[in-house]
């Protein structure tokens, strides 16, 4: 059971509207989001997810990706100790 000082992690809305953004990426994708766009904050930047039948019961941040990795990661040169 979750303590009562802790926030409820569902998000009951029966239906979202398209400027509401979730911050919480620990949320549980129900049933009522389904075939929705959901707006999620990965940190960054908003991005938005096409909620398909496959997801559900899964979390938000399973879905969003949160760390860049690009071409600096490979073309970066360590320096050297002398």
């Amino acid at each position: 059971m979750r303590s009562k000082w802790k926030k409820n992690i569902f998000v009951y809305n029966k239906k979202l509207s398209a400027n509401k953004i979730l911050y919480k990426k620990a949320n549980y994708i129900l049933p009522s989001m389904l075939n929705n766009r959901v707006r999620i904050y990965n940190g960054k930047k908003v991005t938005a997810l096409l909620v398909k039948k496959t997801m559900l019961g899964m979390r938000l941040g399973e879905f969003i990706v949160t760390k860049t990795l690009g071409m600096q990661i490979h073309t970066r040169k360590k320096k050297r100790k002398k």
